[in-house]
């Protein structure tokens, strides 16, 4: 199941540079807690990045399920923190439900374990489709980013884009 935001496309913002990236998705559609599977059991989540009109993957990190690095945000979420990015080099997770169109997700990752995005194979009109899911659910938190309005810096050191 996708979960976009607002009339399918939230708010959502993307960025990567060597060693680093951050992926913000926000006024999503209503997410309950119980859809984010139990990241503190053995849910784990895959972000995955793909590019082009035929999506080839470009870049996919994984996070396993953890009592210790995963913890419950009150009844409506979970957040997943590791500083040293042992998984895929992921350092944090926040994941927020709601009863309105305002689910969030947040993914963070550094280092020397986060693979860098062959920004290089990023297609030419820029299509971006970022997903994360859990292998519980199955639920989906997609982005899609594409230009001229979204990308607002592409080139060999670093990427960002913003839907609107």
């Amino acid at each position: 199941m996708k979960r976009g935001g607002k009339h399918g496309r939230p708010s959502d913002s993307l960025q990567f540079a060597s060693a680093s990236g951050r992926l913000d998705w926000t006024k999503g559609q209503p997410t309950s807690q119980a859809e984010f599977g139990l990241p503190t059991g053995t849910t784990q989540y895959a972000l995955c990045i793909y590019t082009g009109t035929v999506s080839a993957l470009v870049a996919d990190y994984t996070v396993p399920g953890d009592a210790v690095k995963w913890s419950p945000i009150g009844s409506n979420g979970y957040k997943y923190k590791d500083s040293n990015g042992a998984a895929d080099g992921i350092t944090k997770i926040t994941l927020k439900g709601s009863t309105q169109n305002t689910s969030k997700a947040l993914v963070k990752g550094k280092g020397a374990d986060l693979a860098d995005v062959a920004l290089e194979s990023l297609d030419d009109d820029g299509l971006i489709v970022v997903q994360l899911v859990n292998d519980s659910t199955s639920v989906c938190f997609e982005s899609t980013f594409e230009p001229p309005d979204f990308i607002t810096v592409d080139d060999p050191a670093q990427f960002k884009a913003k839907a609107q």
